[in-house]
């Protein structure tokens, strides 16, 4: 029995990584880069982790103000949001 809670709390955790990489990907727009050299799309990607990082970090904050758990603010609106 052990062996399938890990599992679970496995996939939930495969989950979480699985959405934060949707969020990357199509609500930032990072599913194509714009620029060609390595050092433009080392400055594109830097960009796109502090947006998000930035979303993340503003996402507790909604969730305490409007007094719903975190679970139920979305990374989108957040984004919208800020």
């Amino acid at each position: 029995m052990l062996l399938v809670a890990g599992s679970i709390e496995l996939y939930g955790h495969r989950w979480a990584v699985e959405a934060n990489l949707r969020n990357l990907k199509q609500t930032l727009g990072m599913d194509i880069l714009r620029t060609k050299s390595l050092d433009n799309i080392l400055k594109e990607l830097s960009m796109f982790l502090l947006v998000y990082n930035l979303v993340r970090l503003v996402m507790p904050k909604a969730s305490q103000e409007q007094d719903v758990p975190l679970e139920r603010i979305r990374f989108a609106d957040a984004l919208r949001w800020l």
